[in-house]
């Protein structure tokens, strides 16, 4: 259902959830020094959250230092181990692109700051993009 949503909105039917992190401003805890300032000079906790196609959480990881990138959190959150060790229900069938032979999987999207896994699809590096791989827009 999921899936289909993401077809229907975004034009992307083989996402079954997007990944990102958010930094949410607090007092810094008496005592706790540099720990959670983040690079935007502020001190946060990290909300990591995967999001169906209507921006409504899936799974939510929250606590981790404002100090820790994006990537930094998702490697050392729930999120990732219950991908690694298979523990959601992700299907494991693949999408058929319509009048093509390709067979993708399902799977995350998420932006640069993530790791490329096989469930876990991110753009090319913007800095690093060659002719082939930009995409203009009119």
């Amino acid at each position: 259902m999921i899936a289909k949503r993401f077809g229907d909105l975004w034009d992307y039917p083989f996402a079954i959830g997007a990944l990102d992190g958010k930094h949410i401003a607090l007092q810094n805890p008496a005592n706790s020094g540099s720990i959670y300032y983040n690079y935007k000079g502020y001190p946060s906790v990290v909300l990591m959250a995967l999001s169906d196609a209507d921006s409504c959480f899936i799974l939510v990881d929250c606590g981790q230092y404002g100090r820790i990138s994006d990537a930094g959190v998702y490697n050392i959150s729930r999120i990732s181990t219950l991908l690694e060790e298979k523990q959601l229900d992700i299907p494991t069938a693949t999408f058929k692109i319509s009048g093509s032979d390709i067979d993708i999987p399902f799977m995350i999207i998420g932006d640069e700051a993530f790791p490329l896994k096989p469930y876990l699809m991110k753009p090319f590096a913007a800095r690093t993009l060659n002719a082939k791989e930009k995409v203009i827009q009119l």
